[in-house]
């Protein structure tokens, strides 16, 4: 197997250095040396081999390079190589196209397509990491509403391992400040909102006793009260807890109060809505299949619904990531959507008039090659 260049910069002996240290309330972990996984998919850090042991790129770099490279691209060439492709497959395509042919491949793709086909493609080719940074760029450019969607998918309810692995990958590689970015992004006059990213991104383990049933009663005591006490208590328990103590928290507040949903508490209590959808995602990532499966599906049905095609195209790509994964969120959207066709009909339906052909069949190609055979 021959080795060829890192993806990630030389001039850094260690790509995610995560020193001992302690802050106020907060302990710093030390980290493993090697944080080979994001988004649970692989990660190859350090040398990237030119291929693995299951994926050769070989007729993947030609086939690029003939889509790209004749009369106009061939955008059906360019899209059928690349869908069938996952994260760990992606890296791998990247480091042997740049080997084989110079040039970058994730750039060719941004000069040969456009629109919001360009974004799904280049997170696509991008993979989990690198194209998670790519979308913390290109949701600056987006209006209000699409903007914060990204950002509460890129940092809500995310392991403090994947956040530090993003934070020092976009530093690293894009000369960006992940929690400087995204605060300074956010509106102003939404100081709830800013409170809540502000816990979505504190690094480190909070120092803070995990009592359960006092947690419980704390989140009880906020929702009856409509004077605000507990807030930032309940932001700490939602926003700032380890993913198995938060679902601890969700199923003993559903067992205590006569089956109410978590969830559906935040829904009807006097958090404004904005700021309500940051804590949905986390507690969503929890609550039922407790794995963040209906979250996702519900996500993607609801941008079919929208009929929002920025959105739709990210959350499809990002789920295409970890394709055994995506399988499941496929079969949850179709449970969700009892009656209203297969994921893969109602997308198609969706799409049916839009002038961007090559972005309804890359978005039914990723859902036929990704979703479990009937």
């Amino acid at each position: 197997m021959t080795a060829t260049n890192p993806t990630y910069p030389s001039n850094s002996s260690s790509p995610f250095p995560m020193p001992y240290s302690v802050a106020v309330g907060r302990i710093l972990e030390p980290q493993p040396e090697e944080c080979n996984t994001y988004l649970q998919t692989t990660i190859i850090k350090g040398q990237v081999p030119s291929n693995l042991d299951y994926y050769s790129p070989q007729s993947d770099v030609e086939t690029v390079y003939k889509a790209c490279h004749g009369a106009g691209t061939d955008n059906k060439m360019l899209t059928k190589a690349l869908i069938k492709l996952g994260s760990e497959q992606m890296q791998v395509l990247q480091v042997a196209y740049k080997q084989q042919r110079q040039k970058d491949i994730i750039a060719l793709i941004e000069s040969e397509t456009s629109g919001v086909y360009r974004t799904g493609l280049v997170l696509l080719v991008s993979g989990a990491l690198r194209g998670d940074a790519y979308l913390l760029q290109q949701a600056l450019r987006q209006n209000q509403e699409n903007m914060l969607a990204i950002f509460i998918e890129l940092v809500v309810g995310r392991s403090k391992q994947d956040l530090a692995t993003l934070r020092e990958y976009v530093s690293a590689v894009n000369n960006i400040n992940l929690d400087q970015t995204i605060l300074e992004a956010l509106p102003k006059d939404n100081l709830a909102l800013k409170q809540s990213f502000r816990k979505c991104l504190l690094e480190g383990v909070s120092t803070r006793g995990y009592d359960v049933e006092r947690e419980v009663a704390t989140l009880k005591k906020f929702f009856d009260s409509k004077t605000g006490e507990h807030y930032s208590d309940v932001l700490d328990i939602i926003l700032d807890s380890p993913e198995a103590h938060l679902r601890s928290v969700a199923s003993a507040y559903k067992s205590k109060y006569y089956d109410v949903d978590l969830s559906a508490a935040i829904i009807r209590s006097s958090i404004d809505k904005v700021t309500q959808k940051v804590l949905l995602y986390a507690v969503l990532s929890v609550e039922e299949d407790g794995e963040g499966l209906n979250r996702d599906a519900r996500r993607i049905n609801a941008a079919i619904e929208e009929r929002n095609e920025l959105l739709l195209t990210i959350r499809l790509v990002r789920a295409h990531w970890y394709l055994a994964r995506f399988q499941r969120v496929v079969v949850a959207s179709d449970f969700l959507r009892p009656g209203k066709g297969s994921l893969l009909i109602r997308v198609s339906s969706l799409t049916a008039g839009w002038h961007n052909r090559n972005l309804r069949k890359l978005l039914k190609g990723i859902i036929k090659v990704s979703a479990p055979p009937s």
